[in-house]
C-alpha cells in the first residue's frame, strides 16, 4: 500500500510564508535618506515625484517579491471585477466614509491642540494641494502628479498592500478577527487623520471579505481621495491657518460625525466581519 501523503498547508496558504517584516525593514531602512533627499530637493514638482516613487516603489516591490517568491495569485487575491448594478450599492459607503475621515480628522486634532498644539499648528499650515505658475514652473505636471497619485494610485496601492496582502498574512497567523484589527490600526498611523483612516480602514476590510473583490474597496477608496482633491480646488482659500479659526469651526467635524452615527451603526451590526467567514483568496474561484 502507498504511503498517506498530507496535504501541504504552505501550499494550500501561501501567505503562511510571506514575511511582513521585510516590508518594514525596507521603509525603516530608507525612510532617514528619503526625508532627507525630500527635503534637499526644491522643485516640488520633483519632490513631489520622488516622495511617490519612494512610498509605493517600496510597497509594490516588496508586493512583487512576495507574489513570486510564495507563489501568491495577484488574480485570487483581486477577485473578480465586480459585475451587476448590485456592487453599485457598496460605493454608497463611501458616502459616510468622508464623513467619518472628516470627523475623525477634526476630532483628533482638535484634542491634540490642547496637548501639542505646536504639532496641529504644523499641520495646519497653509501648504497649498494644487500649485499656480508663481510656485512652479512645472506647476501643472505637479498637480497631475498630485490627482493621479492620491486619486488613482495611493487606492490601488494601499488596498493591494492593506486589504489584500496584509490581511491575509496576519490572518494566516492571527486569526481574521486581530488581522483586520491591526492590518487597520497600521492603516489609521500612516495617515494624518489617524481615527478616521482607521474607522475606513476596518469598513474596507469588512465591504472586501463580504464583496470576495478588491476592486470595491479600491473604488471606494478612489472616491474618498478624489472628494478630497476636489474639495481642495473647489475652496482653494478655506483652510484654517490658525488653532483659533480651528477650534471654531470644529464644529463642522462634529456635524459629520453625527451624520454618519446611524450608518455606523448599522454596519457594526450588519457588515462586520465573520470571524468564520473564508478571506477573498480562499473563497474566489476565478
Amino acid at each position: 500500500m502507498g504511503e498517506f501523503s498530507a496535504p501541504d498547508p504552505l501550499a494550500a496558504n501561501p501567505f503562511l510564508r510571506v514575511r511582513t517584516r521585510y516590508l518594514f525593514l525596507g521603509l525603516l531602512l530608507t525612510v532617514v535618506p528619503a526625508v532627507l533627499a525630500y527635503e534637499a530637493i526644491e522643485d516640488p514638482t520633483i519632490s513631489e515625484l520622488f516622495l511617490n516613487l519612494w512610498i509605493y516603489g517600496t510597497l509594490m516591490i516588496w508586493a512583487v517579491w512576495a507574489f513570486t517568491r510564495h507563489g501568491v495569485s495577484l488574480r485570487r487575491l483581486v477577485g473578480p471585477r465586480p459585475r451587476g448594478a448590485r456592487w453599485l450599492l457598496h460605493l454608497l459607503h463611501a458616502v459616510p466614509l468622508v464623513l467619518v475621515s472628516i470627523g475623525g480628522s477634526v476630532l483628533l486634532l482638535y484634542s491634540l491642540s490642547y496637548i501639542a498644539p505646536g504639532v496641529v499648528e504644523w499641520i495646519l499650515e497653509d501648504v497649498p494641494v494644487f500649485l499656480g505658475p508663481e510656485q512652479s514652473p512645472q506647476h501643472q505636471i505637479h498637480n497631475v502628479l498630485i490627482i493621479v497619485g492620491g486619486s488613482i494610485l495611493a487606492p490601488v496601492v494601499e488596498e493591494l498592500i492593506f486589504r489584500g496582502v496584509l490581511l491575509h498574512r496576519w490572518a494566516a497567523k492571527w486569526g481574521t478577527p486581530r488581522a483586520v484589527w491591526i492590518s487597520s490600526i497600521l492603516f489609521g498611523i500612516g495617515h494624518v487623520d489617524v481615527l478616521g483612516a482607521l474607522i475606513f480602514g476596518y469598513a474596507l476590510c469588512a465591504i472586501y471579505i463580504r464583496t470576495r473583490s478588491l476592486w470595491v474597496p479600491i473604488l471606494i477608496h478612489v472616491v474618498n481621495n478624489a472628494s478630497a482633491f476636489a474639495f481642495a480646488a473647489l475652496f482653494p482659500d478655506s483652510g484654517p491657518t490658525t488653532l483659533e479659526s480651528f477650534r471654531g469651526e470644529a464644529w463642522i467635524g462634529l456635524v459629520c460625525l453625527a451624520l454618519a452615527i446611524p450608518w455606523l451603526v448599522w454596519f457594526a451590526l450588519k457588515l462586520r466581519p465573520d470571524r468564520n467567514a473564508p478571506l477573498p483568496y480562499f473563497a474566489t474561484q476565478i
